[in-house]
This record gives structure tokens, C-alpha cells and sequence, in this order.
């Protein structure tokens, strides 16, 4: 698809999503970006389109009908979130090697975001019983010390950004 750049508000905002060459690179070439095409303004939609993809994913491991188990709950997480993973590294060396006054207003800007971001994922009630299941029975699932490891790692995080936490002190932790 060529458009030329008049013609570009005329677009959706999904539409220009899928024009921004940060995300198009994270799709295509992991290890590489394209920084002569990439402007700064950009950071800020493929971050929020990486929050939207990874809240979709995220949701579909809290959804799962089936008993929770390594594989459909630790590391289907660990595969969530890939594009903002891509974007926020591709932006945090970008802004820490070449900084300037538009990328400082986009970390500030974006900082609350990601933070809200992640409570959403860490204070998910539904995610975090399939976690503590795989937590409460962790010695009877075989785990290799290397998966243990992940599966304690997990359930740490989320005890910690405060999943235990009664839902009226969740909301107020939030804020």
C-alpha cells in the first residue's frame, strides 16, 4: 500500500497504525529498526497500540476456559506484549543515545500509560488465579528449576503490584 503523505489524514488512526514504520519493522525484522523512517510522534501510537495488542493477549490467558496449566498460562505470558516490547526498547535506546526535548515530553507522557498498563495485567483477578493455581500446586507439576524459577517470578510480581489486595484497595492503589 503507497499513500502519499497528503493524503494521510484521511486515514484511520488503525490505518496509520499499520503505516508507522516502528511497528512494521517490529513485524517483519526484530533485530533491526529503521531510524531514518521512524519520527518521534510515532513512538506514542505504536506504544499504545503495543498496550492494546498485549491487553487483547493477556485477556485471552485470563479467558481460557481449560485448567490452567505452564504452558497455557507462564508461558503464553511470556509470549505476550511483543510489539510494545519491540517499540519501548527501540525508544528507550533512541531517546537514551540521542535524547531530545520532543522524546523527554513522550517518556513523560507515556510513563503513566505503561504504568496503568501494567496493573491492568498485574491487578487482573482472572490471570492472577490462574497463576496462583500453578503457584499452590507448583510441586506436583515437574517443573525443570528453570520453569519453577519463572512460575515464582511471576507470582512475586503480581503479589507485589498487589493482586491479593481486595478489589476497593486495587482501585485505590491504582490511582
Amino acid at each position: 500500500m503507497c499513500v502519499e503523505a497528503d493524503k494521510l489524514s484521511s486515514f484511520t488512526n488503525s490505518t496509520y497504525v499499520f503505516l508507522n514504520p516502528i511497528i512494521i519493522t517490529a513485524h517483519l525484522q526484530p533485530a533491526r529498526s529503521t531510524f531514518d523512517k521512524i519520527k518521534d510522534e510515532q513512538f506514542v501510537s505504536a506504544t499504545e497500540s503495543g498496550m492494546q495488542e498485549q491487553l487483547m493477549e493477556v485477556d485471552a490467558i485470563a479467558a481460557n476456559a481449560g485448567k490452567a496449566s505452564f504452558e497455557n498460562t507462564v508461558v503464553a505470558l511470556e509470549r505476550t506484549g511483543q510489539l510494545l516490547d519491540r517499540v519501548q526498547r527501540t525508544f528507550s535506546n533512541l531517546n537514551a543515545a540521542d535524547t531530545n526535548p520532543t522524546r523527554q515530553k513522550i517518556e513523560t507522557e507515556l510513563a503513566p500509560k505503561l504504568s496503568a498498563h501494567h496493573d491492568a495485567i498485574l491487578l487482573n483477578s482472572k490471570l492472577f488465579a490462574r497463576v496462583q493455581e500453578l503457584y499452590s500446586n507448583r510441586e506436583k507439576l515437574g517443573l525443570d528449576p528453570e520453569s519453577a524459577y519463572l512460575l515464582e517470578r511471576y507470582y512475586k510480581d503480581f503479589v507485589r503490584a498487589g493482586a491479593k489486595l481486595s478489589d476497593p484497595d486495587k482501585e485505590k492503589l491504582k490511582k
